[in-house]
C-alpha cells in the first residue's frame, strides 16, 4: 500500500465544500421540539416575571443542554446533561472567583482547557463536561454579571433541568431501539460477510447499545438480558464473517432472519429479557457452533454479561484503573495540551480586543472547533463560519422588523429548535440556530449596546485561532500519532489473545469489549481526520489498516486453537512505524491464524 499522489488544490477545495451537504440519517425532529418547548418555557417565564438577566443565563443552560443531550435512553441523556451542567457550573464558579487580571484569566483558561481536554477522552458525558467547563469559565471571565457567583450557576442548572424533562420523555424507548439495532446489523453482516461497511455498522451499533444498556450503571438494568443476546448476535456474526465456511448460506440466512425477528420484537413489544432465538442453530451444511457461554474463547452470553460490567470489588477497581489510564495516556495528554494552548491564546486575543460583551464567544468557538471528537477542525470551522453568517443576517433582519420582547422570545425559541433539528445531519444549519438563539437571548436580556455583527467577528477570530494554533502550527497538524494509536489498538487485542483456555479472564467480556472499542474508535477517528489539511495524507494511508484491524479482531475471536492464539498475541506486540509495516504485520497475523 503506497502513498497516494498529492491531490490538486481545486480537488481539495471541492471536497471541502462537499462537506456542507447534509449527512445521511434523520433530522432531529423530536430533539428540535424538545428544545423549542424548553426555550419557550424559560424565556416566556423570564418575560413574565421581568427578570431577563437571569432568564438569559437559564436560556444558555437550555441551549447547551440541547447541544449535549444527544440520543440514547433516559439514563444516558440524564448523565450527559448532568455532566455538561456540572462542567459549566465548575467553570462559571472558577471564572467568577479568580482575580480579573489578565494573567489570572489566561492562566485559568490554559489550566481548565488542558484538564478538560484530557478528561474528555473518557466518554461522551465527560466530553460535554470538558467543553462546558471551558465555555463557563469564559462566560463569567468576560461577562462579570452583577450578581453573586452562585446565582448564574443556579440559573444555568435550572435551564438545563427544564430541557432534560422533555428529553427524558422522548428517550424512554431509545435504549431498546439501540439494542435492537445490533440484531439488525448482525443480520446484515451475515448477508454480506465481505462488506466492510456492514462490519463497521455492526461495530457502531454495538458501541451505542453498550452505552445504552451498560453505560452509567453499577448493577444490571432492565435490558441486561436483551443486551446479552445482542452481544451474542454481534459475536457470532463476527465469527461467521471471519470464517464463513463454518456455516452454509441457508444457515446464515435463517440465523439473520431470526435476529431481525428478535430486533422487531424488542422494538415493538419491548421485552426486557434475552431473546430465546439469539443462539446459532446450524442449518444444512453448517458446522456445529459451540455454546458461547461455555466454549473456550467465549466472551459473551448472559452469564458473562452479568459478570462483566457490574461485578463489585476487583472489577470496579479495574474499571476505575481503565478510566484513569485513558486520562493519562499520551493521546489524552496531547489533546489536553492542544486545547489548553488554543483556549489560552483565544482568551489572550479576546482580552486584547477589549470587547467583554462578546469576547467569550472566541474561546467558545475554539473549544467547540478543536475538540477531536467533533470531527475535522477545518470542516467544523467552515460550518461554523457559514452558519454564523446566515444566523447573524437573519437576526439583524428580524430585529429590524420587530424588536418587542414577545417577538424576540418566540424567534429565539424557534431558533434553538432549528439548532437541535439540524444537528444530526448538518452542523452549519445547527450553527444558524445556535447563533440566532444566542444573539436573540442577548438582545432580550441586555439590549443596550447589542451588536449582532460583533458575533461574526468573534467567530472568524476563533476559527482563525483554532486553524493556526491547533492545526497549522501544531505538530503533525494536530493528528494523532498513528503508530502509537495502532499499537494501543493491537495491545488491547493481544491482551485478549494471550489468554489461555484455563485462564478465567478468557470469559471476561471487558477484554474483547476493549479490543472492539479500540479498533472501532481508531477507525472512526481516521474517518474524521480525512478532511484535515494534511499534506502527508496520514489518515488516508492508515485508514485501510484500521479496516483490516477490525476484521482481524473478528478472526481472533473466532479462533479457539490455543497455540495460534498465543502466536497471535506475540506478533501483535511487534512495533511498527509506517502504514506499510502495519499492513504487513496484520497480513502475517491473519496468515498465522489460518
Amino acid at each position: 500500500m503506497g502513498t497516494e499522489e498529492p491531490r490538486p488544490v481545486h480537488y481539495r477545495l471541492v471536497k471541502l465544500l462537499a462537506e456542507l451537504r447534509p449527512r445521511p440519517g434523520r433530522w432531529g425532529v423530536v430533539p428540535g421540539i424538545c428544545a423549542l418547548i424548553a426555550a419557550a418555557v424559560v424565556l416566556g417565564g423570564a418575560v413574565a416575571v421581568g427578570n431577563l438577566s437571569v432568564g438569559g443565563i437559564a436560556y444558555l443552560g437550555v441551549a447547551c443542554a440541547a447541544s449535549f443531550v444527544g440520543g440514547g435512553g433516559t439514563r444516558s441523556r440524564a448523565a450527559r446533561v448532568a455532566a455538561q451542567a456540572a462542567g459549566a457550573a465548575a467553570g462559571m464558579t472558577v471564572g467568577a472567583l479568580i482575580p480579573a487580571t489578565a494573567a489570572w484569566v489566561i492562566a485559568a483558561a490554559v489550566f481548565v482547557g488542558a484538564l478538560a481536554g484530557a478528561l474528555g477522552r473518557i466518554g461522551p458525558a465527560t466530553t460535554g463536561a470538558a467543553v462546558m467547563a471551558v465555555i463557563g469559565l469564559a462566560y463569567t471571565q468576560f461577562g462579570r454579571v452583577g450578581m453573586p457567583w452562585w446565582e448564574p450557576v443556579l440559573a444555568y442548572l435550572f435551564g438545563s433541568a427544564v430541557l432534560l424533562v422533555p428529553a427524558l420523555v422522548a428517550g424512554r424507548h431509545a435504549d431498546r431501539q439501540a439494542v435492537s439495532a445490533v440484531f439488525d446489523a448482525a443480520g446484515d453482516l451475515l448477508a454480506a460477510p465481505d462488506d466492510d461497511a456492514a462490519r463497521h455498522r455492526l461495530a457502531a451499533t454495538w458501541a451505542s447499545a453498550r452505552e445504552a444498556a451498560a453505560g452509567y450503571r453499577l448493577r444490571p438494568g432492565p435490558l441486561a438480558e436483551a443486551w446479552a443476546g445482542a452481544r451474542d448476535a454481534a459475536d457470532q456474526a463476527a465469527r461467521l464473517a471471519a470464517r464463513p465456511s463454518d456455516a452454509g448460506l441457508e444457515a446464515r440466512v435463517e440465523l439473520g432472519r431470526r435476529w431481525r425477528a428478535s430486533a422487531a420484537a424488542l422494538r415493538e413489544r419491548g421485552p426486557a429479557r434475552r431473546p430465546a432465538d439469539g443462539q446459532v442453530r446450524p442449518g444444512p451444511g453448517a458446522a456445529p457452533e459451540p455454546d458461547p457461554t461455555t466454549a473456550p474463547g467465549a466472551t459473551t452470553g448472559p452469564s458473562a454479561a452479568r459478570r462483566g460490567p457490574w461485578r463489585r470489588g476487583p472489577a470496579f477497581t479495574a474499571s476505575a484503573r481503565a478510566v484513569l489510564q485513558r486520562v493519562v495516556e499520551p493521546l489524552a495528554l496531547w489533546t489536553g495540551a492542544r486545547i489548553g494552548v488554543c483556549v489560552g491564546l483565544a482568551t489572550a486575543v479576546a482580552i486584547l480586543l477589549r470587547t467583554p460583551a462578546h469576547a467569550f464567544w472566541i474561546p467558545l468557538t475554539v473549544a467547540v472547533v478543536v475538540r477531536p471528537e467533533y470531527g475535522s477542525v477545518l470542516v467544523r470551522s467552515l460550518h461554523r463560519l457559514v452558519g454564523t453568517v446566515l444566523g447573524v443576517t437573519v437576526v439583524a433582519i428580524l430585529l429590524a422588523l420587530n424588536p418587542s420582547p414577545t417577538w424576540i422570545t418566540a424567534i429565539a425559541a424557534v431558533s434553538l429548535g432549528l439548532a437541535s433539528f439540524g444537528a444530526p445531519r448538518l452542523y452549519a444549519l445547527a450553527v444558524v440556530g445556535i447563533t440566532g438563539s444566542a444573539l436573540l437571548s442577548v438582545a432580550l436580556s441586555t439590549p443596550v449596546g447589542f451588536d449582532p455583527w460583533a458575533r461574526l467577528v468573534d467567530t472568524v477570530v476563533g476559527c482563525c485561532v483554532a486553524l493556526v494554533a491547533g492545526v497549522l502550527a501544531w505538530p503533525r497538524r494536530g493528528l494523532p500519532d498513528q503508530p502509537r494509536a495502532f499499537a494501543q489498538a493491537t495491545a488491547a487485542l493481544a491482551a485478549y489473545a494471550d489468554r489461555t483456555p484455563a485462564d478465567p479472564r478468557l470469559t471476561d467480556p471487558r477484554l474483547i469489549d476493549e479490543a472492539y472499542q479500540r479498533a472501532h474508535d481508531w477507525r472512526a477517528q481516521l474517518d474524521r481526520d480525512l478532511s484535515e489539511p494534511d499534506p502527508t495524507q496520514t489518515a488516508s494511508d492508515w485508514l485501510p489498516v484500521a479496516h483490516r484491524l477490525e476484521h482481524l479482531v473478528d478472526a481472533v475471536v473466532a479462533t479457539t486453537d490455543p497455540a495460534r492464539r498465543a502466536d497471535t498475541g506475540a506478533l501483535l506486540q511487534s512495533r511498527v512505524h509506517t502504514a506499510a509495516e502495519a499492513t504487513a504485520l496484520l497480513a502475517q497475523v491473519t496468515q498465522r491464524l489460518r
